[in-house]
C-alpha cells in the first residue's frame, strides 16, 4: 500500500512553455525528491505524449484525448493519487491525493488561455466540488495576466489594476502608490539598491578607487545623483571614461603542463563598480522585456539564468535515454570554437540584440560601453 504525503513532501509549479530545456530543469529536480508534486502547464509534448517527465519512476496524469494537453501532475510513486475524472481536459487535471488516514487533498493544474474568460468553467465545477465535500484544495495556474510591469508589451484585463487603470504598490509606510509616475518611482527607489547591494561590500576596488560600500551606504542622496548620471548617459550613448577603464589580472589555469603558454592563464578583469551597476540594471531590462518576448534558442546554456554545464550534460543524456528506451540508434556529434566569445565582432553584437527588438538607445549603450573599454 502507498504512504500517504509527510509534511516534508514538496510541491513545484512550473510552466515549461512546450520547451524541452525546461523540461528537463524540472526532471533533474525530481529525480532526487524522495516525495514531490509537479504542476506543470504547456508541457514538452512531442507526439500528443508529454516528454521529459513521461520515463521517471513517478506517475504522470494527463488527459490522452487530445494531441497536446497544456496541464498535467506528476508524483512520486509513494504518493497514492486518484484521478478525479469529472475535472481532467486539456487545459485542467486534477487529482485526490490521500493526505492521512482520514483526510483527502485536492490538487489541480490549471492552464488559462488568454482568449477565454477566468477563471475556467471546470476549475469553477471543481473548487464547488471541493467546498461541497469539505475538501481541500491546492491550485497551480498560469493564468496568462500580463502587464507592462513584468516585461510584457501591454497588460490586459487580467494584470492587477486598481480603479484608477495603473498598478498600485505599497511604499514603506503603508499607503499605496495612487498614479503611474508614483508606481515608477518607487519601482525605481527599490530596484537601483538591488543592483547596488548585490556586491559584497568590500570587494576589491577597481581604478577608480569605488568600491561598493561607498555605494551602499551613500543612501538616497547618492542614488538621486547615479539615476540622474546613468539616464545621461543611456540618453546620449555615452560612458564615462573614468568607468572605461579595466584592470585585467592573469592568473595561472590549474593542471597546465607548459606555463610558457599564454592561454595558460585565465584574465580577470576588474571594472568600476559605477559601470557594474549600471550593467546590471541594462541586464535586467533586457531580461524582462527584450527576451522575454523573443527569448534565446532553448539549446542554449551558457550565460542563462537556471541553466549551466549541468542542465547541457543532462539534455544530452535524455536523448540517449530516450534512444535506448525506444531501441533506436543515438547519433550525436561535438565541436568546440576556440574563442568563441572573444571573436565576436561588434557588428554582430549589435545586430542580434536589434533581432531581438532592443530599445535602439539600449543598443547603442552596449555597442558603446564594449567599443571604448580601456586595457
Amino acid at each position: 500500500m502507498m504512504a500517504c504525503p509527510s509534511s516534508k513532501t514538496s510541491l513545484v509549479q512550473a510552466n515549461p512553455h512546450y520547451s524541452e530545456t525546461a523540461s528537463a530543469q524540472s526532471r533533474k529536480w525530481l529525480e532526487v525528491q524522495r516525495t514531490a508534486i509537479a504542476l506543470s502547464q504547456e508541457p514538452w509534448v512531442g507526439a500528443g505524449k508529454i516528454k521529459g517527465l513521461n520515463n521517471l519512476k513517478g506517475k504522470l496524469f494527463y488527459t490522452s484525448e487530445h494531441n497536446k494537453p497544456r496541464a498535467c501532475i506528476y508524483t512520486t510513486k509513494d504518493i497514492c493519487a486518484q484521478p478525479l475524472t469529472d475535472f481532467c481536459s486539456r487545459d485542467m487535471y486534477a487529482v485526490a491525493i490521500q493526505y492521512t488516514q482520514e483526510r483527502r487533498l485536492v490538487v489541480a493544474s490549471v492552464y488559462m488561455p488568454e482568449e477565454d474568460t477566468p477563471p475556467p468553467h471546470d476549475l469553477g465545477r471543481l473548487v464547488n466540488f471541493c467546498e461541497r465535500t469539505g475538501l481541500e484544495v491546492v491550485i497551480g495556474t498560469d493564468s496568462n495576466a500580463h502587464h507592462t510591469l513584468w516585461g510584457m508589451e501591454k497588460p490586459n484585463e487580467r494584470a492587477k489594476q486598481n480603479t484608477s487603470g495603473s498598478l498600485s504598490l505599497k511604499k514603506p509606510d503603508g499607503s499605496y502608490s495612487t498614479s503611474p509616475d508614483e508606481a515608477q518611482r518607487i519601482l525605481i527607489e527599490t530596484h537601483f539598491p538591488w543592483a547596488i547591494h548585490s556586491f559584497l561590500p568590500y570587494k576589491a576596488a577597481r581604478p577608480d578607487g569605488i568600491f561598493p560600500a561607498l555605494l551602499q551606504w551613500g543612501g538616497k542622496a547618492l542614488i538621486i545623483r547615479l539615476v540622474a548620471i546613468m539616464r545621461a548617459g543611456l540618453a546620449l550613448k555615452y560612458v564615462p571614461r573614468g568607468w572605461r577603464e579595466v584592470k585585467v589580472i592573469f592568473i595561472p589555469k590549474p593542471g597546465k603542463s607548459d606555463y610558457t603558454d599564454p592561454k595558460s592563464y585565465r584574465p580577470i578583469s576588474l571594472t568600476s563598480f559605477l559601470l557594474k551597476t549600471m550593467e546590471r540594471m541594462c541586464e535586467r531590462e533586457l531580461r524582462g522585456s527584450a527576451l522575454m518576448n523573443l527569448p534565446l534558442h532553448d539549446k542554449q546554456h551558457a550565460y542563462c539564468l537556471g541553466k549551466s554545464t549541468e542542465s547541457a550534460i543532462h539534455q544530452v543524456i535524455t536523448k540517449i535515454e530516450e534512444a535506448i528506451q525506444n531501441k533506436e540508434i543515438c547519433l550525436g556529434s561535438f565541436i568546440d570554437i576556440e574563442g568563441a566569445f572573444d571573436r565576436t565582432n561588434f557588428s554582430s553584437i549589435k545586430g542580434a540584440l536589434s533581432r531581438h527588438k532592443v530599445e535602439p538607445a539600449l543598443i547603442d549603450w552596449i555597442v558603446h560601453m564594449h567599443s571604448t573599454r580601456i586595457i
